[in-house]
């Protein structure tokens, strides 16, 4: 899975808070265990944790590990301070929502400067491999189903705008196959007559208002 800098932020601020700290980059002393996704671990004390890697003193050595390598990170009471409450983890299901939810938003982003029909489909080819690889990783739920219904929301986007290019002014006809599908899809109770259309951009507009939804919920989840 590929990491980006910045999609790790909100995980690592629970970290950051785990660790004593309020950046997203801390030095402070504290027991650590890194469980490592081949099965293997190294525990020390916490020497720095950024977007990218995470760094353990070891007593011989520094250790530096890439987050991308990271199945769990747990923080252990220090054996000078009376033991804290129970600190959170960072499950490796939750790396794979975060990077989903870091893809789905470049879609969200993308929606709301103006893409042609080829950006457009070109962006929800990458984000859909992204996306579906990351879903893999996250167990049968709500957060998973969020998440895919997101995808599945910004793909029926495009499939519709690609269909709508095919008639005049994008003016779908309420009886063609895609103006069905969406009907059924959306619940939007339209009754399809003869002669009646559908606007192209106030349906990507409802299609896209209910991914975004999805993305709110999914987000939620990931708190």
């Amino acid at each position: 899975m590929i990491l980006q800098r910045s999609l790790l932020m909100p995980l690592l601020l629970v970290i950051a808070a785990a660790a004593g700290t309020q950046t997203a980059t801390t030095r402070a002393k504290r027991p650590v265990t890194v469980l490592l996704s081949n099965g293997q671990s190294v525990s020390g004390s916490l020497a720095q944790i950024s977007a990218e890697e995470v760094q353990v003193d070891t007593g011989d050595a520094y250790k530096t590990i890439k987050l991308d390598d990271v199945q769990k990170i747990e923080f252990e009471s220090s054996p000078n301070h009376a033991a804290p409450p129970a600190q959170p983890t960072v499950e490796r299901y939750q790396l794979a929502a975060a990077d989903a939810a870091q893809a789905l938003r470049r879609l969200t982003s993308g929606t709301q400067v103006g893409l042609s029909l080829l950006q457009y489909n070109q962006m929800v080819v990458e984000v859909y491999e992204a996306v579906s690889l990351d879903l893999t990783a996250i167990p049968d739920g709500d957060l998973h189903d969020e998440l895919a219904a997101a995808m599945d929301d910004y793909v029926f986007a495009r499939n519709f705008w690609q269909a709508s290019v095919n008639y005049p002014e994008g003016a779908v006809p309420t009886k063609s196959d895609i103006a069905r599908q969406f009907n059924a899809r959306y619940n939007i109770g339209l009754k399809p007559k003869m002669g009646q259309t559908l606007k192209q951009d106030v349906v990507l507009q409802i299609i896209w208002e209910s991914a975004a939804k999805h993305m709110v919920a999914a987000l939620k989840l990931l708190q």
